[in-house]
């Protein structure tokens, strides 16, 4: 991956001015966030309330579940993680595509998959340069 000087190096190569990336980027980040951040709510409810009120394990709520249950849930042991129940309650008052018939099997599933990272500001200038040299440089046909 390109370090942010070689993107500024190829940015001045292509005379697109760092300005216009960096505006480009803040709005890449924006939406990323914007996508993920339900996903990351949803997740961090879950978890404060599997902590209870051990704030000290709350900074844990993207891997926790996995370290914590990881086991159990392989196993189909599910309803054996602490706070099983009071965890679907709260997210599914919140949340409520997680109501109803199936909705805890689609809590914990959604819960033991790997939480998506948020882009960090290299990937995002490099996107960012990547697509106005897309959208500045004409296809040939």
């Amino acid at each position: 991956m390109s370090t942010i000087d070689e993107l500024k190096r190829d940015a001045r190569a292509m005379g697109i001015a760092w300005r216009d990336v960096q505006d480009l980027a803040d709005y890449l980040q924006e939406i990323d966030r914007e996508t993920k951040g339900r996903d990351r709510e949803i997740r961090e409810l879950a978890w404060q309330v599997r902590c209870g009120g051990s704030q000290g394990c709350w900074g844990f709520w993207r891997h926790g579940f996995m370290k914590r249950d990881g086991r159990r849930y392989e196993r189909g042991d599910q309803t054996a993680i602490p706070r099983y129940d009071i965890i679907h309650e709260r997210v599914a008052a919140e949340f409520p595509e997680y109501s109803g018939d199936g909705g805890a099997d689609r809590l914990f599933e959604f819960l033991f998959q790997p939480c998506e990272r948020l882009l960090t500001r290299r990937q995002a200038l490099a996107d960012a340069l990547t697509e106005m040299i897309e959208v500045a440089v004409p296809v040939p046909f």
